[in-house]
């Protein structure tokens, strides 16, 4: 579905308040939550309430055009949204301050997701914000009239760690208490979170592991 649960609204809305982003990718829309949580925190918060005053540039890639055609809101926050493939057109996107692909990277075959999140950890100047089904329970056709809302690959927290994500969470599944969700940040910042714990395999973890050999 064109949504994601709610459990880290106030985890993501903090990372916002705390690098204070200049720009933002949203790498899969929908019904563009996120985009307008951007909006109202990084402008609207710091008494920027009119579109003419507003200073971050959000962007965002959807690949399933009817969420952005027939739900026609999403346009009147973010400043540009691509209609298309994001494992096709990343090369032009350009880079961002932080990028968040939610709930995104299960919908993709597993070689080309690991491979767009190594992309992304490339174009995000402050950071990647990731929010995934883990375990191979969610796998499966969803249903849905839009085919690309099918679970095609699964994810487990130690193959997000070899990826370098730097902080995580994990919550139960709202509708599924016995299915967990992740949240993971890569980022080179250190984040003072409440509702993040860090990753030992991390960024953080291998610079300070280099720096303990050589001292």
């Amino acid at each position: 579905m064109p949504s994601s649960t709610w459990h880290n609204i106030e985890t993501f809305v903090e990372i916002i308040r705390e690098l204070r982003p200049a720009s933002f990718l949203d790498v899969g829309v929908g019904n563009g939550k996120w985009g307008f949580l951007v909006r109202e925190y990084s402008d609207v918060w710091d008494g920027h309430f009119l579109r003419a005053q507003w200073n971050c540039n959000i962007e965002g890639v959807e690949i399933y055009e009817p969420y952005i055609t027939e739900n026609t809101h999403q346009r009147a926050i973010y400043n540009k949204i691509h209609i298309g493939d994001v494992t096709s057109i990343v090369d032009r996107l350009g880079s961002f301050d932080v990028i968040y692909a939610g709930d995104i990277l299960e919908h993709i075959e597993k070689g080309a997701s690991v491979k767009l999140v190594q992309h992304l950890t490339t174009m995000a100047n402050m950071a990647l914000i990731c929010s995934i089904p883990l375990g191979a329970e969610w796998l499966g056709k969803r249903g849905y009239e839009n085919g690309h809302e099918d679970h095609v690959s699964s994810w487990e927290i130690r193959e997000l760690k070899a990826l370098g994500f730097t902080y995580y969470n994990v919550t139960a599944d709202p509708a599924n208490n016995t299915r967990r969700i992740g949240f993971f940040v890569y980022t080179r910042h250190e984040l003072t979170i409440a509702g993040l714990k860090r990753l030992d395999c991390g960024w953080f973890a291998r610079a300070f592991g280099a720096l303990a050999t050589r001292a």
